[in-house]
């Protein structure tokens, strides 16, 4: 018997013979009739099946990473890109946050936009933005044009604005993506080849730039990089990404977001901000990027003021990047194997922390080239196994819970927020002595943060996934906070 039968089956209700009491009761069993037959629907296990297209679309975001790094990518040569915008180290650190702050801004919207309209027309908008940041960049590149000195320094904010915005954007595609297209044996190695290509640009980068741009009119040759890379990810993103999903789910966590009953952004949210080992989670890897990015942005200035020559920091840094370019995709087919993913992301995030230690207190104390490359290589292998477990583990807690894009949202909001309190830290720290730039208590202070955050994450994270009972209760909170109560309160999960 059909759920129409069985609901018309029901003695009609009749304001003149039935009781207030009656009249609830008739709603309460129509109400079970409909969820009955919804959770029986629900049940029904879909289709797995992938789709040839899944590759034209890794390829696409493949190419938009690599060409990201290529145009944007100034830290190998940092020094020559401060005398372009005539700033010095402390200035443009300071002029850091302005940036960080916008996409704190932006991380919420930008989540909203790829969960409504999808990884199509936000693939597409990233590639506009990137046209516009490209032609802005390209104006920065040109220190001979009329006015350069003027413009200068509007037309780098500029830019940077429009890019945080694109990079934001691209940055919370690559997980839906491997979510949304990829087969469970496959989406954490295509996580991280979408992702290892921005190591890919930077590994190019490192590598040439500091040989081919060595006085500031060289610059010009990163303009006509600007506009090939430009050209190249618009015309992939219009013509291998036609859609946004495949036609039928590749993985169970898909069919089981599938089976999930839409979520409003404000609900989405609020189940994530409640659960207690998401936070956990996302705020351990905030600050953790949050002490590296520091790092990074001014590493060329840090061992260059200890002695070391720029072609050879150049050089360290294209090794560690092709080293992650290859061990994270290798590395990533081991993840869906582990019996115990929590103890491992665990496990494996404190080694990592103690090895960022040895490597920054390498650098304090000064010690041999030998020691620096042993310690930084050491550090990038272990972050290669390190980064797709914790993405993995990211996916997990958020499966049936919140979107992929939102999570993510929620991830750089956090390391934005953290990142400008420790970069700003970080900065005071500084001690300028002339032209001499003296780093070891800034380096220090980043060792404390990590040593923290590590102890923090081995006590308090336990990786455990939201039960569906909870995901209802807090539902159904967030509908009565929109102002949707009924006189007939209705059960999300009755029991038939």
């Amino acid at each position: 018997m059909d759920q129409n039968s069985l609901t018309n089956s029901l003695p009609k209700p009749n304001g003149d013979s039935l009781t207030r009491s009656a009249q609830l009761f008739h709603a309460e069993c129509e109400n079970t009739l409909i969820s009955s037959t919804s959770v029986n629907l629900i049940q029904t296990p879909e289709t797995i099946e992938v789709s040839r297209e899944r590759w034209f679309v890794l390829a696409a975001f493949a190419l938009f990473g690599m060409s990201i790094a290529l145009s944007d990518v100034t830290s190998p040569i940092l020094n020559l890109f401060l005398k372009l915008l005539d700033l010095d180290i402390k200035q443009y650190l300071y002029l850091q946050p302005l940036f960080y702050y916008v996409m704190m801004a932006l991380a919420f919207p930008t989540a909203i936009f790829v969960d409504k309209y999808g990884i199509k027309r936000a693939m597409r908008v990233s590639a506009a933005l990137f046209v516009l940041h490209g032609f802005t960049r390209s104006m920065l590149f040109f220190p001979n044009f009329p006015y350069h000195e003027t413009y200068r320094i509007p037309c780098y904010i500029v830019s940077s604005i429009i890019g945080v915005e694109m990079m934001t954007m691209f940055f919370l595609l690559p997980l839906k993506v491997s979510e949304t297209w990829f087969s469970t044996s496959e989406r954490s190695v295509a996580w991280a080849f979408m992702s290892s290509q921005t190591h890919v640009g930077s590994c190019i980068a490192s590598f040439l730039y500091p040989r081919i741009i060595k006085r500031v009119q060289d610059f010009e040759i990163l303009a006509y990089i600007n506009m090939v890379c430009t050209l190249l990810t618009a015309l992939s993103s219009t013509l291998l990404v036609t859609k946004s999903e495949p036609e039928h789910p590749p993985n169970e966590r898909v069919s089981k977001a599938n089976q999930e009953t839409p979520k409003s952004f404000r609900i989405s949210l609020i189940l994530m901000i409640t659960h207690r080992d998401i936070v956990v989670h996302l705020v351990h890897l905030a600050l953790f990027e949050s002490v590296s990015l520091s790092f990074n942005i001014v590493m060329l200035d840090i061992l260059v003021s200890i002695g070391y020559q720029e072609i050879f920091v150049g050089n360290l840094m294209s090794a560690n990047l092709l080293i992650t370019i290859v061990m994270q995709v290798v590395l990533a087919i081991l993840v869906h194997g582990q019996k115990n993913p929590t103890l491992v992301c665990k496990l494996s995030s404190n080694i990592q922390g103690l090895l960022y230690v040895i490597h920054l207190l390498t650098v304090i104390t000064q010690q041999s080239s030998w020691l620096l490359i042993l310690t930084s290589i050491t550090l990038t292998l272990c972050r290669c196994w390190v980064t797709p477990n914790l993405t993995n583990m990211t996916a997990h807690l958020a499966c049936g819970t919140v979107s992929q894009a939102t999570v993510v949202g929620f991830s750089m909001f956090l390391t934005v927020s953290i990142m400008t309190i420790i970069n700003l830290t970080f900065t005071r720290l500084i001690v300028i002595v002339g032209d001499a730039h003296d780093y070891s208590h800034s380096l220090t202070f980043l060792c404390i943060i990590t040593l923290l955050n590590e102890l923090f994450y081995l006590t308090c994270f336990y990786g455990q996934q939201r039960s569906s009972s909870d995901v209802g209760v807090e539902e159904g909170r967030g509908e009565q906070a929109d102002g949707d109560n009924l006189d007939i309160a209705v059960d999300p999960h009755p029991t038939v």
